[in-house]
């Protein structure tokens, strides 16, 4: 009987991280569809994917063989894949208990043989797969093509790593933008911190509040009052607001930025 993919343990955070490449229902990437592309040409198959596994479903951020763009999670091979940081490979899946019946196999695409190289983060997590798929049994599919697979799924990776740099640098910069036109017009105490508490830059209304100078590359831990585990996140960000309103007798907003924290009286 057809078996549904089991859960990860870490399965809470693992979404976290997929969600935040920010990458499920964007449009076609040239990068991504050149590597299903290879992929279909070095195995001669009829089908490469690269697919993230989300919650309930499986969604195709590249695919060539193939029309639909995604597939239910419960009947996916990749939910198994991600599982173990190695290939899953299935040879035969008519033969296979597991996915004899998946509709998957017993109807279109009729999949035979799959192979999935998990797409692991820096962080551990396993967001999806860059996997193979053919109508026909591969017995012969072995540790050589497992390799070459890998390293597709590593590409792959990297190619996802790089946008997601592209896209902080963009944001930081636009915050950048803001601070600069804002803090020479605002008189409220401003600056933007690091997510490790050093002052990148700052206005004079926020130096006032201080009880030293607070000079770019300084830990705000040095000038300002607070306990020592402040940089806990937003935990310890929160005690930093706290002490801004305390000492500056006005609110004070926080706004994450990828990179760190604007804080804005």
């Amino acid at each position: 009987m057809m078996q549904v993919p089991p859960c990860p343990l870490n399965e809470a955070y693992r979404l976290e991280a997929l969600s935040s490449l920010q990458l499920l229902d964007t449009a076609p990437d040239p990068q991504f569809d050149r590597l299903v592309r290879l992929g279909q040409k070095l195995f001669g198959v009829e089908i490469c994917l690269i697919t993230l596994v989300d919650s309930e479903r499986q969604w195709f951020k590249a695919r060539v063989g193939l029309d639909i763009p995604e597939t239910s999670r419960d009947i996916s091979f990749c939910g198994h894949a991600i599982i173990d940081d190695g290939v899953f490979v299935v040879r035969n899946a008519l033969e296979d208990e597991r996915f004899h019946d998946n509709p998957l196999v017993t109807g279109p695409p009729a999949i035979r043989f799959y192979a999935g190289a998990p797409l692991r983060l820096p962080t551990g997590y396993n967001i999806g797969t860059l996997c193979i798929i053919s109508t026909s049994p591969h017995p012969q599919f072995g540790r050589d093509e497992e390799e070459l697979l890998r390293d597709l799924a590593s590409i792959a990776v990297g190619t996802m790593a790089l946008g997601a740099l592209r896209e902080s640098r963009d944001r930081l910069l636009e915050v950048h933008e803001d601070y600069l036109v804002l803090s020479q017009i605002s008189s409220a105490p401003m600056a933007i911190l690091k997510q490790d508490g050093i002052v990148e830059t700052c206005n004079s209304a926020f130096s006032k509040f201080c009880t030293a100078d607070p000079a770019t590359g300084h830990n705000v831990a040095t000038f300002l009052e607070l306990k020592q585990d402040w940089q806990q996140e937003l935990v310890g960000l929160k005690e930093l607001v706290a002490s801004f309103r305390a000492s500056a007798n006005q609110s004070v907003r926080l706004f994450p930025i990828r990179k760190g924290y604007l804080v804005v009286g």
